[in-house]
This record gives structure tokens, sequence and C-alpha cells, in this order.
């Protein structure tokens, strides 16, 4: 919701940008081990304490990155960061977190069979015909030929999150300690008592 808001409101996720610091310090801020989504795990938090989050409807504007590789570099660690968020907490993924992965493997064993069976190859090349055509509607859309290359981006946004998302859920699996210990040091940052006014401004 916090994507498509076109007024102002409450939502359960946004990017932040002013926070109630008393509250923010009896979360106890964002957590350290994460590099990637660490605003996402915060809000989960905030949720579960019945912390509340106002998204205002402003304008903004974003600079994608320069080269396909650091798009590439960029969403590999957003999907381990979304892995460490559901991780962390027990969380089961959304239906919309479940899908590019699921693509990615769909695509990987199309490109796998297709050694056998070219035919094969019509999945990815369907799945990259549908992500340019997109990208050229956008462009239509916008009047900006530029605007062609989302395509091109979508597919290694989708390629790369997917990547990170499911190489950081396997390694959690594997080593499942390392998250508990975390679950409860969080558990005691929510838990624990409010911190007062005179000493967070000091």
């Amino acid at each position: 919701r916090h994507r498509s808001l076109a007024q102002s409101g409450f939502v359960t996720h946004g990017h932040h940008a002013l926070f109630d610091r008393r509250f923010f310090q009896e979360l106890g801020g964002y957590d350290e081990n994460f590099t990637h989504n660490e605003d996402a795990e915060y809000d989960h938090r905030s949720q579960i304490t019945n912390g509340m989050i106002w998204m205002s409807a402003v304008p903004v504007l974003y600079f994608p990155r320069e080269t396909v590789r650091g798009l590439a570099r960029q969403y590999y660690n957003h999907g381990r960061g979304r892995a460490r968020t559901l991780l962390t907490h027990n969380l089961r993924p959304a239906l919309r977190q479940l899908l590019p992965p699921a693509i990615l493997v769909i695509n990987l064993a199309a490109i796998l069979l297709a050694i056998g069976c070219p035919r094969f190859l019509f999945v990815p090349s369907l799945y990259a015909a549908a992500c340019s055509l997109i990208g050229f509607w956008i462009a239509v859309r916008l009047r900006d030929i530029c605007a062609a290359a989302s395509g091109l981006a979508a597919i290694v946004m989708h390629v790369s999150w997917s990547a990170g998302f499911i190489i950081h859920t396997l390694a959690g699996r594997l080593r499942p300690a390392a998250y508990r210990a975390v679950r409860g040091k969080r558990d005691s940052l929510t838990s624990r008592e409010p911190v007062p006014v005179s000493r967070i401004e000091s």
C-alpha cells in the first residue's frame, strides 16, 4: 500500500524520514545486524507493539543505480535482507515475495531442460518478452524512450532479488541457532521498559 497510496494515511510499512524518538529508542532502533531491509524489519516490530506509521503523499525524486551490475548487487542484497527479516521473526513470506523466486526457479529449470529439448527455451523467452513489452508500454505512457529500459531493469531486479532471497533462506535454514539468538535479542528490546526522555536527549 505504501507504493500505491495516492493520499496520506496510515500504512503497515513506509520509507522513513521522521520518528517519534522515544518510541524508536524503546524498540532499540534499527537492527544493526541488517545491511538491507532494516526499515521493514523495524516496521514489523513497530506493528506488533501497536506502533503506527503515517505515509505522507509527497513527490519523491529517486535516482536508480547507474549500471546493471550495481542494480543487480542492490537487489541481491534486498533479497538477502527480506529473507533475514522472515527468518529472524519466523514469518511466512507474502505471495508477492514468492513470485520472483518461483519465476527464477521455473526459468532455470526450463533452461536446463532445453539442453535436451530446445523447445523449453520458450519459457524464459516468454518471460523476457513480457518484461520488455511492459517496458515499452511504460515508455509510451511516459513519452520517454529511456523508460523502455525498465523491462531489462525488471529482469535484473527479479533475478537478483530472488537469488539473494533463496540463498540466504537456505543458509538460514542450515544454521537456525543464529536466528533464534537474534529473535531473543529483539524480543528483549520490544518488551523492555520505556527509555526516559532525559536519557534519550542526553
